[in-house]
């Protein structure tokens, strides 16, 4: 899981996981992204970094946009993806070719707004 670095001013708003990984093949392995909004406000941008082991290579992705000028290595979900409080979005996924362990995903920007919808009382913000 992996949340929001210090240094950002937005609040940590959501979460990144690996879901359903998988293997293609002994080369390619898949792996679903999920990302969760653990706060009461309404996400309406999520822009993230994909780390992969030296060894490894960025074979495909689906259900991400990539940042310009970062050689595929910072992604944003789609424009039409809205996050409300405590939904989930677990419909984007990377195929990594080659080894060396398992990538490493940090979100970088979250943009959102104030939500009327409520949380469970399980999860909190400040």
């Amino acid at each position: 899981m992996s949340e929001l670095p210090p240094f950002s001013n937005s609040p940590v708003t959501v979460t990144v996981k690996f879901v359903n990984s998988s293997t293609e093949n002994s080369n390619n392995n898949i792996y679903s992204l999920e990302f969760t909004n653990i706060c009461y406000k309404l996400v309406t941008h999520v822009k993230f970094c994909v780390q992969l082991p030296n060894t490894a290579a960025l074979e495909k992705y689906w259900n991400m946009n990539p940042v310009s000028g970062t050689d595929n290595k910072q992604f944003t979900l789609p424009d039409n993806v809205r996050l409300y409080p405590g939904q989930s979005f677990a419909d984007a996924g990377i195929t990594v070719t080659g080894g060396g362990g398992e990538p490493e995903v940090t979100i970088v920007d979250v943009k959102s707004v104030l939500s009327t919808d409520k949380m469970s009382k399980s999860s909190s913000c400040e």
